[in-house]
């Protein structure tokens, strides 16, 4: 598998968990309680016991994800691997296009 094959993979990963992410923040699945809601990379990675650095690279598709860490990222939103499937299916080739925008633009911006 060539290089641009796994890159396709990471973005769609990327993809696939700020959805998750996005509505652990409106409609919290594991608590009620509006401190306890998975809002930020660092309440992520302490509930997924994992370095802060890892959950930002992996949302921000800079790095593979071993599925280990992609199972404890999902688990600690409050979500099954099913449920991630079904997102990761899901997501098209207009939002991997657009990902890729925004990175290429981000990056852009830290270089000026």
């Amino acid at each position: 598998m060539d290089k641009t094959y796994h890159n396709h993979i990471q973005i769609k990963v990327a993809i696939t968990l700020k959805k998750l992410l996005s509505e652990n923040k409106t409609h919290p699945v594991n608590t009620n309680d509006e401190k306890e809601v998975l809002k930020s990379y660092e309440k992520i990675a302490i509930a997924a016991d994992l370095r802060k650095a890892t959950v930002n690279d992996i949302f921000n598709a800079n790095t593979k994800s071993r599925i280990i860490t992609l199972i404890a990222i999902v688990e600690a939103l409050g979500f099954s691997m099913n449920v991630f499937g079904e997102i990761y299916g899901a997501v098209t080739e207009k939002e991997i296009a657009d990902f890729q925008l925004f990175k290429k633009n981000k990056e852009k911006q830290k270089r000026n």
